[in-house]
């Protein structure tokens, strides 16, 4: 029995839009910040425009990666130095539906963890989570990141608005 490719994340490319069209499903924006509505191809291009952007700005504040194992595409992460003078960003991942469950949001949180308090040279990352998304808040709670609040009507939805869970990591936390 082989194991598991180990999982990487790497800079989006043109050769990715095809599987993040694939991969937003509604299943799986349910989860994102504010879209609940089903990906399509313009979606997904737009994605691997501001991902290419991103990885070619001076200097670097976001990364937009892809997670993939053995060559096969996982998801999606991100970290941005959303505050980057008081030295604060944020990170957000999604995975596709058939990986859920596989310890992939852990390790991609890590990692993009990693590159926040590494290049990115952040003091604090939060992150926000669906309220009735119990899998992310135990990610988020594995990567050590703590419970900070509850944000009212934080986004938009068809229909109305919804709250999120606010958590965050410090740098002098020794997450």
């Amino acid at each position: 029995m082989s194991a598991e490719p180990t999982m990487t994340l790497r800079d989006t490319t043109a050769a990715d839009l095809d599987a993040l069209e694939e991969y937003w499903i509604p299943e799986v924006r349910r989860w994102l910040a504010g879209q609940d509505e089903p990906g399509d191809r313009r979606t997904a291009q737009e994605y691997v425009d501001l991902a290419m952007a991103s990885a070619r700005a001076v200097p670097r504040l976001r990364y937009d990666l892809v997670a993939e194992a053995g060559g096969r595409f996982l998801g999606t992460g991100r970290v941005v130095a959303s505050d980057p003078l008081n030295a604060s960003g944020d990170i957000g991942y999604a995975i596709r539906q058939a990986e859920w469950g596989k310890g992939h949001a852990t390790s991609i949180a890590r990692q993009l963890l990693d590159i926040g308090f590494g290049p990115l040279g952040l003091h604090r990352i939060w992150a926000t989570v669906h309220p009735d998304n119990l899998a992310g808040v135990r990610v988020l709670e594995k990567v050590g990141m703590r419970y900070e609040g509850r944000l009212r009507d934080h986004y938009r939805v068809p229909g109305g608005w919804r709250d999120s869970l606010l958590y965050a990591v410090l740098a002098t936390d020794g997450a």
